[in-house]
């Protein structure tokens, strides 16, 4: 018996421990007298008088393995399921190229099309055809702004629920939408047609999302914003996120007084997104974007204290990383995104970008050789990866970045960085903020396994 490679290990004030496992995603506490079993059994001692149901429930949640599990090998063996499932389909389609907002760090060149009559029937075709093995179909309504494309994005969520409901597919949609349309009665309309959550950008107090989020026509959207939200709450769920850098980093206890003003506690939930210098696409605004981005660990530091802070004001926040099959859009290959012409591309942060795009959506059979580069993402390369606690929820992170120069090190999942105090927050007994708003102490940027019994990073 020997300890996974992928706890973490906190104590609490009371002097309890928490222990976190990224295979399982389970948080597990336990009190000293049972850390101490523990370290008895993993030094050989015997099990003891009553210590059977705790060493049977740390083994369940992977805390503890046999000492002959190849962990490496269970994970590897659970990315190439989950890239090669037929049995899961992820959509994200653009019902709007163009946008009413004018954000500077935003990564899109805009173009004014909505979505296309034959490139909603081919989503359809494609979905049907591909019915027989599917258990579920995910939709996210992108854009541009995708509120926009209403019309488009109400028929087609429509007509891929009814297609879903005939042949025994669950389907499960969101949009990602700036805010100002998503009133009460749009949000009911949406979720009619099976979209359960809207994300909604809101990036600081007035002053500060009123420059940052700004309309194109000069209005200020905040208020507006806050009021669709708290409208839209009553038909479906609601994830506030707050897109980070230098800028705004010292407003975000603000921001968060607000939205208790604005009555949204308890129908939202909040996150943070962390603004990184992507600049690859030259006719995107972010390709001119001079504000400083925050570094990995910087954004892992506020991370944490938005956090603390947002749970002190009762909002919900993102919970601890649960285990991942593959990352993300980009390196599986029953996903894409659709653009409103029928462009597909494979990563969203080129969505718009015409140089990325790898094919259409009326034929798929023969799509650009880049398709291969997506697909052949493979964190079981990466010794960083395989020495890393975050790799279970994290499965090498952003196949983009890890491919950029200059952009390498925003690959990695926050936990990598943040993992000792996210497990004390979701824990309920993490430090408050430092005065800066950048958290406690992280106890350096980088992790490794960390363990209650000594050994050689990377040893299984």
């Amino acid at each position: 018996m020997r300890e996974s490679r992928y706890n973490t290990w906190v104590r609490a004030g009371d002097g309890s421990w928490r222990v976190h496992n990224g295979v399982s995603g389970e948080l597990c506490t336990l009190e000293n007298d049972e850390r101490v079993a523990v370290e008895r059994w993993l030094a050989g001692g015997p099990i003891g008088a009553g210590r059977q149901p705790l060493l049977e429930s740390l083994i369940r949640s992977f805390v503890l393995v046999h000492d002959d599990a190849d962990e490496i090998a269970m994970l590897r063996a659970r990315y190439r399921r989950g890239q090669h499932d037929p049995t899961h389909m992820g959509l994200t389609v653009v019902t709007s190229m163009g946008c009413n907002f004018d954000c500077p760090y935003c990564f899109e060149s805009k173009s004014p099309a909505l979505l296309q009559p034959e490139v909603a029937e081919a989503i359809r075709a494609l979905v049907r055809e591909r019915s027989d093995t599917l258990g579920t179909l995910d939709v996210t309504w992108y854009g541009g702004e995708p509120l926009l494309g209403l019309e488009q994005l109400i028929e087609l969520s429509g007509d891929l629920m009814g297609d879903c409901a005939a042949a025994g597919i669950s389907y499960r949609a969101m949009v990602v939408t700036n805010g100002w349309y998503l009133d009460g009665p749009t949000a009911e309309s949406l979720s009619r047609v099976g979209v359960a959550v809207a994300q909604v950008g809101v990036d600081g107090p007035p002053a500060v999302h009123d420059r940052r989020r700004a309309h194109v026509g000069g209005k200020p959207t905040f208020d507006r914003i806050v009021t669709n939200i708290r409208a839209a709450s009553e038909h479906m769920g609601i994830s506030v996120r707050t897109n980070v850098d230098a800028a705004n980093v010292g407003r975000l206890a603000e921001m968060l007084d607000l939205l208790v003003a604005g009555g949204l506690v308890g129908r939202v939930g909040v996150g943070l997104g962390h603004v990184v210098p992507v600049s690859h696409n030259p006719e995107a605004p972010s390709s001119g974007y001079a504000t400083r981005c925050l570094t990995p660990g910087e954004y892992a530091r506020v991370e944490v204290a938005f956090a603390e802070m947002a749970r002190e004001r009762g909002f919900a926040t993102a919970e601890l990383p649960g285990p991942v099959e593959v990352p993300c859009t980009a390196v599986r290959a029953n996903e894409m995104i659709v653009g409103a012409r029928g462009e597909i591309w494979k990563c969203l942060d080129d969505a718009g970008n015409e140089a990325e795009q790898i094919g259409t959506i009326f034929d798929l059979e023969h799509l650009d050789s880049r398709l291969a580069r997506w697909l052949g993402h493979d964190p079981f390369t990466d010794d960083e990866c395989l020495s890393c606690v975050a790799l279970p929820g994290c499965m090498g992170g952003c196949a983009l970045y890890g491919a950029t120069p200059g952009l390498r090190e925003h690959r990695c999942s926050s936990f990598r960085r943040n993992h000792r105090q996210r497990v004390l927050v979701a824990s309920g007994v993490g430090s408050p903020p430092s005065p800066d708003g950048t958290g406690g102490d992280l106890s350096g940027e980088v992790a490794v396994p960390v363990s209650i019994t000594p050994r050689p990073v990377g040893a299984l």
